[in-house]
């Protein structure tokens, strides 16, 4: 009579655990698509949208990304954005409270300019990245201002901000896996014209299974501080 091994019964045991897992998560994400398309819930963050010149830029890049990769996600391009805070999962009776406190946010900040760095970045190892990038640099601290100021403000109402330091940068792609990992850098990063930032704008995120997320402005309020 054979018996199993300790190494064959230790295989067998983590992949019926790794069975476990994997069906959990995949009811537990239908689960949340179903409560978020009953309205039970909003997956929100604040952000700042890009003129529609810095948008046609962005995509020249990824298309250049495109060319050299084994496969990637794109972010499309009505997705592309600056975010400020991820507030995750609301209530939509959160709601009113975290419209006024961002109006409030925008009335204390003023108008600044933002610019493009010329060079694109990473999160992740280089053999597959998480997320490839494109940074922003700010002008005067004007960034950084509303930032805290969101920041500060929606902790007041219970939405504190992450603990990493914040990185202020576009998502071009994510799981990302080149053909060339060691030449990545040679892409070409344009010349993208600098903007000023005027408003700051609250975004909802619809997901559904399988497919990019849905992106949908909710409310914007205008940076009208007194510099």
């Amino acid at each position: 009579m054979k018996h199993s091994t300790p190494i064959a019964t230790w295989s067998i045991s983590k992949m019926f655990l790794m069975g476990i897992i994997f069906v959990r998560c995949a009811a537990g994400g239908k689960k949340n698509r179903r409560r978020q398309k009953a309205g039970i819930y909003m997956r929100l963050f604040t952000a700042i949208l890009f003129p529609s010149e810095a948008i046609t830029e962005l995509g020249r890049i990824q298309q250049s990304i495109e060319k050299r990769v084994q496969k990637a996600r794109m972010v499309p391009s009505s997705n592309l954005h600056l975010t400020l805070q991820f507030l995750g999962e609301v209530t939509p009776d959160k709601l009113p409270s975290i419209k006024a406190t961002l109006r409030e946010a925008g009335e204390a900040s003023v108008p600044f300019s933002l610019r493009w760095e010329q060079r694109l970045g990473h999160f992740g190892p280089l053999q597959a990245m998480r997320v490839l990038w494109l940074g922003l640099q700010e002008e005067r601290a004007g960034l950084r201002q509303l930032q805290s100021q969101v920041a500060r403000k929606l902790t007041a109402v219970g939405f504190p901000p992450e603990q990493r330091r914040y990185e202020p940068h576009v998502t071009l792609a994510r799981d990302v896996i080149w053909r060339e990992p060691e030449n990545w850098q040679s892409i070409s990063v344009p010349l993208i014209a600098p903007f000023t930032v005027t408003e700051l704008v609250l975004m909802d995120s619809r997901i559904e299974r399988g497919k990019a997320p849905v992106y949908e402005k909710l409310d914007s309020y205008p940076l009208c501080g007194e510099p």
